[in-house]
């Protein structure tokens, strides 16, 4: 990417062009990042690779929810243990 320096050097048309290279990389990287996963939204136009993905990044969260639920197990016994008489 060119600084604003290097922009103010070059020719007008040059500095046009540059910009607008710059400004289609932006959107080319926004449109590569994966959104998160929300339930129900459509995958239809998703590629084969991107629905893996979806995927293991659902697997990933199943694994951190069930980790989530055994860890509040466990204090919810030592809560009841140390409560009973």
């Amino acid at each position: 990417m060119l600084g604003d320096a290097d922009l103010l050097r070059k020719p007008l048309a040059l500095r046009f062009w540059a910009n607008q290279a710059q400004e289609a990389e932006m959107f080319d990287e926004e449109i590569k990042k994966p959104k998160a996963h929300e339930v129900g939204m459509p995958i239809d136009t998703m590629s084969v690779e991107e629905l893996t993905e979806r995927i293991g990044l659902l697997d990933a969260e199943i694994v951190r929810l069930k980790a989530a639920i055994e860890a509040r197990g466990a204090t919810r016994k030592a809560a009841e243990s140390a409560f009973k008489f």
